[in-house]
């Protein structure tokens, strides 16, 4: 090899060290950007020439060259920033942003995302994050293909209230303090619907049950299909304590000026909605009960359609899960006034009652389901009860133990609208909403890309890669599965330049670009003074 060969030699050290020293002043340059990932050059030998030296080959190298640039994906370090729309991911994973200008998809670890004028879920540079609709069911947290998030409503639809449970005590030491007209004698059981009889909307709308006539009362609220909260209130009161066996009567009202059965305007009945028993054993312990409504479409020998008839009132219907059903049509549907009418397209509010006991029958009704208050009046064998094969009881169920009446749990699960008041990510990508009504619903899934080969993404500036020949195609799922991290809101993954280490190789490829410069200066001197020879 000549001398001149040696400075050739001395340029391809010059700029190999020259190209790594510009990776690591963009790696320096980058210290601070959220997501950055740090590059990495490395260098390989050129060409060889080779020399025959006596019973040996010798060979001489030319040079060197940049081999590769890699990128270092390890973990950068958290910054916690307040913001519930900055996202990092713990792991592998990359978020999905998309260009609606051309459509372009990229993918970036810089998760400083927020919401648009238009309601988009962007970055800074306005590109849009990727993700689906949240699923509806348990199955799947997701639903239909995935897109851009946007957040396109703030406010939280009502629901009606479908059922309202009651866990309560009544208490054995309690008196019966409402007492029919008519004693019952014989097999009648006018003792039963004492509470019934005593309400009268008619006379007293506003109060139409006294206070000295029942033992115990609690009130829910209850939410009717626009949203409006409507007070429920269920009374009880003892009923009889023969043989071993105590049974409570009870009834279901709301105010009457709500009560929406126009069958009932200006009735003693108005605002009541059900009225029936529960029956206990001497150690307390539910075993059984009634329920019963008004129904206008049953057959009975008095007044068509009179509410205030014993003999409308009859074993209510079951929901699909074998609960007792009412209605007070707060929605004032017309011609509405129990709960299998409708008004065109629409039903009545259908509110189940859940004491602890439901029933397993799939008829979904009473024994004696044929039979009327009127008919247990005059023979109390006639009174509506679950089959034995078909009771369930929970562990939930009221009970008439030798303590205070108290409510130990209620419920109901209706809602008012309400308007969102903040979003939430939790670490699956589950974007959700918190609403002014109390509801937490799930709005969207953050989606995360994965690659077989990270090192074959291409770098496009703006914290973004794009998918390539060699990186494969993009793997697209939801966090947390597989072997894609978490996501974790409130934070922002840092750069994960190692600032000591890049000072180190900062002095390092000054000495390297020093002593190649010195290569090309001594083969310099060498040269002129194999032309000095000539003097």
């Amino acid at each position: 090899m000549s001398v001149m060969g040696s400075m050739y030699t001395g340029i391809s050290g010059l700029t190999t060290h020259a190209e790594r020293m510009s990776v690591l002043g963009n790696n320096l340059a980058n210290t601070s950007t959220v997501g950055f990932k740090s590059g990495n050059v490395q260098f390989e030998d050129l060409f060889y020439s080779s020399r025959t030296l006596g019973a040996s080959v010798g060979q001489i190298g030319h040079g060197a060259r940049v081999s590769s640039i890699y990128q270092d994906f390890s973990q950068g370090a958290y910054e916690n920033t307040g913001s519930v729309t900055d996202v990092a991911i713990g792991g592998r994973g990359f978020f999905m942003v998309n260009d609606p200008a051309n459509g372009s998809k990229y993918f970036t670890r810089a998760g400083n995302f927020n919401f648009n004028k238009e309601g988009y879920l962007v970055n800074p540079q306005g590109l849009r994050v990727q993700g689906w609709k949240a699923g509806q069911t348990q199955d799947s947290i997701t639903q239909g293909a995935i897109g851009d998030l946007q957040l396109d409503s703030f406010q939280s639809e009502p629901k009606e209230t479908s059922i309202v449970s009651l866990s309560v005590n009544l208490s054995k030491k309690a008196i019966d303090k409402s007492t029919p007209a008519t004693a019952p004698t014989g097999t009648q059981g006018t003792d039963l619907f004492a509470l019934f009889s005593k309400w009268d909307a008619k006379t007293s709308p506003t109060k139409p049950l006294g206070d000295d006539t029942y033992s115990y009362q609690k009130t829910i609220n209850v939410f009717d299909k626009a949203g409006s909260a409507h007070e429920v209130t269920a009374y009880f009161d003892k009923a009889r304590d023969k043989d071993g066996k105590l049974t409570w009567e009870y009834i279901v009202t709301a105010n009457p000026s709500e009560d929406g059965r126009q069958a009932f305007a200006g009735k003693k009945t108005q605002g009541l909605l059900m009225a029936g028993t529960m029956t206990f054993n001497s150690a307390g312990s539910m075993e059984n009960m009634s329920a019963y409504t008004f129904d206008d479409s049953f057959t009975a020998p008095a007044t068509a359609s009179d509410p205030e008839d014993k003999a409308y009132w009859k074993p209510a219907e079951f929901d699909e899960n074998g609960f007792p059903i009412f209605t007070a049509n707060f929605s004032n549907l017309t011609g509405v006034n129990d709960t299998n009418d409708t008004a065109g397209a629409d039903k009545p509010e259908r509110i189940a009652l859940d004491f602890g006991m439901n029933s397993k029958s799939a008829a979904k009704r009473f024994e004696n389901h044929d039979k009327t208050i009127a008919d247990v009046e005059t023979d109390v064998a006639d009174l509506a009860k679950i089959a034995t094969a078909d009771i369930n009881k929970t562990n939930k169920s009221a009970t008439s133990y030798d303590l205070a009446s108290t409510t130990h749990s209620m419920n109901q699960d209706g809602y008012t609208a309400g308007f969102l008041q903040e979003v939430t990510v939790d670490r699956n990508g589950v974007v959700s909403g918190r609403y002014s009504n109390g509801r937490k619903e799930e709005l969207f899934v953050l989606g995360l890309a994965d690659f077989a080969n990270q090192q074959g993404l291409s770098l496009q500036g703006g914290n973004l890669f794009a998918q390539s020949s060699s990186s494969g195609q993009a793997i697209i799922t939801t966090a947390n599965t597989g072997r894609l991290g978490t996501v974790s809101s409130n934070t922002l993954e840092l750069s994960n330049v190692d600032m000591s280490r890049q000072m180190v190789k900062l002095i390092t490829t000054q000495r390297g670009y020093q002593s190649n410069s010195k290569v090309i200066t001594t083969s310099d001197e060498m040269l002129q003074e194999a032309i000095n020879l000539k003097r």
